[in-house]
């Protein structure tokens, strides 16, 4: 158990921060650096999410998502993340916010295993891994 909540807790963190970091490099793109951006953290990590769905749909449309896609993607997020992060003037209180996000997350983890929605999303990503956007079996019950 505690194993679990350990790995389970260090995947968290590199995701978030992999996101967070292709927050940090969309932010910076359109030129949004304000002090609302800059107060509230989520904000990166709406941004991260968002530009990672455009990338993945993008290249979904060509090619399959594979494993390896996944991890360049996450490879490539926590590198944009390291390049802001030496930029941010009060990291103590950033690395408090990510510890008390990833120890919550951690936690809403556990508790979601007992939802009966896990095939579904299973079978979605199995599906995303194996087949192009327009590649993808549809079956209509």
């Amino acid at each position: 158990m505690i194993i679990s909540y350990l790995s389970l807790s260090v995947l968290i963190f590199f995701t978030y921060i992999a996101i967070a970091g292709y927050g940090k490099f969309f932010i910076s793109i359109l030129k949004l650096q304000n002090s609302i951006v800059e107060e509230f953290k989520l904000i990166e990590f709406i941004f991260g999410l968002i530009l990672l769905g455009i990338i993945g749909i993008l290249f979904n449309f060509f090619y399959a998502i594979t494993d390896f896609f996944s991890i360049v993607l996450i490879a490539f997020g926590i590198i944009f993340f390291i390049i802001f992060f030496l930029k941010i003037k009060n990291k103590i209180h950033y690395i408090y916010f990510v510890v008390l996000l990833v120890f919550v997350s951690t936690f809403f983890s556990f508790y979601s295993l007992l939802n009966d929605d896990f095939g579904y999303h299973f079978n979605t990503i199995v599906n995303f891994k194996k087949y192009t956007l327009f590649n993808i079996p549809h079956h209509f019950y």
